[in-house]
């Protein structure tokens, strides 16, 4: 292109549409028990799943309510 070419501009439609990124579908979501206080081979497999997971991922979602401090073993005199 010279510098003594003209940039065209169309005006006669709309701007072409953004390309959107396609998301990668979603992972299904899988909810495990582990046993700490009745431990076995297959509790030690989930607890070495849930300490992998602890130390790769950025953003770790904990819900917890009412009667969880019970379950855990933690209760206040």
């Amino acid at each position: 292109m010279d510098s003594t070419d003209e940039i065209r501009v169309r005006t006669d439609g709309p701007p072409p549409t953004k390309r959107r990124r396609i998301a990668a579908p979603a992972k299904p979501r899988t909810t495990t028990y582990i046993d700490l206080e009745n431990r076995g081979e297959e509790e030690d497999e989930g607890l070495e799943r849930l300490m992998t997971a602890l130390r790769k991922k950025k953003k770790i979602v904990v819900i917890a309510g009412a009667g969880i401090s019970v379950s855990a073993g933690s209760m206040l005199s």
